[in-house]
């Protein structure tokens, strides 16, 4: 990751922030599965389940005079994750994909409105989309006490919700 900020001119300056982090982990199965001759075998597998997370911010900065300043700022974030749903007694085949992105955006007006009144109006949107993808059209086999195989406990769903905000605040000092 890394920060860069600066001054833009005598009334503006600006961020850019960008973080990016990978995590390796991993999901154990131990399970007791049929081979091709359908003889009782035990199975120890390990498999990959990554994650990861991305951010990348940008921040404005303006002075619109001595007693007004405007901000405006938009941050995106997207997590991502492979394989879940499996480990134990759940096999490959039970795993599915996630992702979700939000997208945040900010803008804020302070205004001094005297030597002890100070006045701020912050609008926000932030759109947040989940994926999950899975194959579900497998039906699920539940051996008590040895394996769960067959498709993921999810199909393919996505989700998306958008929400405004718009507060007004006046800080008497």
């Amino acid at each position: 990751g890394g920060i860069l900020s600066g001054p833009l001119n005598k009334r503006a300056s600006f961020s850019v922030d960008l973080v990016r982090g990978e995590l390796d982990t991993k999901a154990v199965v131990s399970a007791t599965v049929l081979d091709a001759a359908l003889n009782i075998t035990p199975l120890s597998q390990e498999v990959l389940t990554p994650q990861g997370r991305m951010s990348m911010s940008f921040r404005l900065d303006y002075q619109w005079s001595q007693d007004h300043t405007l901000v405006g700022r938009y941050t995106n974030t997207h997590v991502g994750r492979k394989n879940i749903g499996i480990g134990d007694f759940s096999l490959l085949s039970r795993a599915y994909n996630t992702s979700e992105t939000e997208h945040l955006l900010q803008l804020t007006e302070t205004a001094v409105v005297s030597s002890r009144v100070i006045n701020e109006t912050r609008l926000q949107f932030v759109r947040t989309v989940t994926d999950q993808l899975g194959d579900n059209s497998v039906p699920t086999i539940n051996v008590s006490e040895a394996f769960i195989g067959g498709g993921s406990e999810i199909g393919r769903s996505f989700l998306t919700q958008d929400r405004w905000e718009l507060h007004n605040n006046t800080y008497f000092l």
